[in-house]
């Protein structure tokens, strides 16, 4: 009963995310597919446990190394639901198409709580707010070491990155209500050149978390196999049970009967698998050796449908203008963390609502840079007085004060530009005249235009020098 209910909750997930018009399809960058196992550790318990750094081998046999953050702790269940969601919402997002004909993700996608928390699983909580946001910091946080695939170079490099180069967040005292993440490079550069793999969300939504992993990794071997032009009924995938253990699922401790391995631990993952379609079945065997297992898969149906959908297709990538309140979202939160850390307030990532409140206000009459500018104005005068601010919507004593100085400044820069621009006068806006027989200098302002300078010599009776 316990399972079927389990079930009901998350069929009921996959029906709940059917308005976001996903096309039943995740996609995600291969180098981070790849990683997963390394970065994440799907039992909490064991995650709280570790520390410092842990290395490990990829699949080409070279070195990985985790750093773990010693307040954040090491990615585990939630925050791999959490990279999920964003990968899902960069999905829904879609593409931008540019100038040159590219169609080109952006880097940033923003979340509500309540939809993040729908994403992951959650039911929305002060709780599952706190949980958030340890798992968002967790991705945040965790430095990788590792060699990523380069798909327009054709090479492997070395690189050393996070998978979130920033995570700014707005509520109401301890409770987030909205978030902006924003992906590494290294990550968004790989799938604006397509280096992705696509799955299928209707499937993934009826699977556990291990099971989904393991799906993943199944249908992308599997998809690789198929590029070699197998026939359907030659197609199966073997690999080492050990390498799943520590390369798939997060360092899952191998076990040595098969037995066990069965009834204890892979065996009903495996059998959601089949459930989904993916495979019609599979084998615990030993190896060629002696020495340990292979599990092997046999595609099933819906492994052939989805790798037709999805590569054989080839459907063109979905194009989507982002929302421009998508978009001041992201603008507000960002403009609020520059605020504190033009104030020294470097780690400050969690905000109040009113402060985003108040940066979307002053979005409606000012453009990014101009408010970048009032923060800067307002920082320096703070200091004078050593008023200490607080929150963002301390600006709002600077506004007219700025407003009014960037008008002098504006004037000021005008009378600049065109002193440089005209023919007559010298650096400082004056026209050097001598008068007619005496040769006395004289020092005139210079009205700039031909007409008026000509009246000037006249009327002074003197020459320009």
């Amino acid at each position: 009963m316990q399972e079927s209910n389990e079930k009901n909750a998350r069929m009921q997930g996959a029906k709940d995310l059917a308005p976001f018009g996903l096309e039943r399809r995740l996609m995600e960058e291969i180098n981070i597919l790849r990683l997963e196992g390394s970065l994440f550790c799907f039992d909490p318990k064991e995650a709280r446990r570790r520390g410092g750094v842990l290395t490990l081998a990829d699949v080409r046999k070279q070195p990985v190394s985790i750093e773990i953050h010693p307040n954040y702790g090491q990615p585990s269940v939630l925050a791999y639901k959490v990279l999920q969601a964003i990968f899902l919402k960069l999905t829904e997002d879609g593409c931008q198409l540019t100038e040159d004909g590219r169609c080109l993700y952006n880097d940033t996608v923003t979340f509500s709580a309540r939809e993040l928390a729908l994403l992951s699983g959650r039911s929305w909580s002060g709780r599952t707010s706190t949980q958030l946001h340890q798992a968002i910091m967790q991705l945040r946080s965790t430095l990788i070491n590792a060699s990523l695939y380069d798909k327009g170079a054709d090479r492997w490099e070395m690189a050393n990155f996070q998978v979130l180069t920033s995570a700014y967040f707005a509520g109401r005292g301890e409770t987030i209500t909205r978030c902006a993440v924003r992906l590494a490079p290294e990550v968004i550069a790989s799938l604006n050149r397509r280096h992705v793999a696509f799955f299928n969300l209707h499937r993934l939504s009826t699977l556990d978390t291990l099971g989904l992993v393991l799906y993943k990794r199944v249908f992308f071997h599997l998809s690789n196999l198929m590029h070699e032009s197998k026939r359907h009924n030659e197609l199966r995938l073997w690999k080492d049970y050990e390498t799943i253990c520590k390369e798939w699922v997060g360092g899952l401790k191998p076990l040595r009967h098969k037995s066990k391995i069965v009834q204890e631990q892979l065996g009903r993952h495996l059998d959601t698998l089949a459930a989904t379609g993916l495979i019609r079945r599979y084998a615990v065997e030993k190896n060629a050796a002696g020495d340990g297992f292979n599990i092997v898969f046999w595609p099933g149906k819906g492994f052939f449908e989805d790798y037709q959908h999805y590569y054989l297709d080839q459907k063109q990538p979905r194009l989507r203008f982002r929302a421009v309140a998508e978009l001041e979202e992201v603008k507000t939160l960002e403009l609020v963390a520059h605020f504190h850390r033009q104030l020294g307030r470097l780690d400050r990532t969690q905000f109040e609502e009113h402060e985003t409140a108040f940066a979307g206000e002053l979005l409606a009459s000012h453009n990014e840079a101009e408010i970048r500018d009032l923060i800067g104005y307002a920082v320096q005068q703070a200091a004078k007085t050593k008023f200490d601010m607080l929150f963002f919507n301390a600006l709002k004593r600077f506004v007219e004060p700025w407003a009014a100085d960037r008008m002098r400044t504006k004037g000021r820069e005008r009378q600049v530009k065109v002193v440089e621009s005209c023919p007559f006068c010298n650096e400082a806006g004056f026209l050097e005249l001598k008068e007619e027989g005496k040769g006395r200098l004289v020092m005139h302002p210079c009205p700039h235009q031909l007409e008026l300078v000509t009246q000037i010599e006249e009327r002074l009776r003197s020459y320009r020098v």
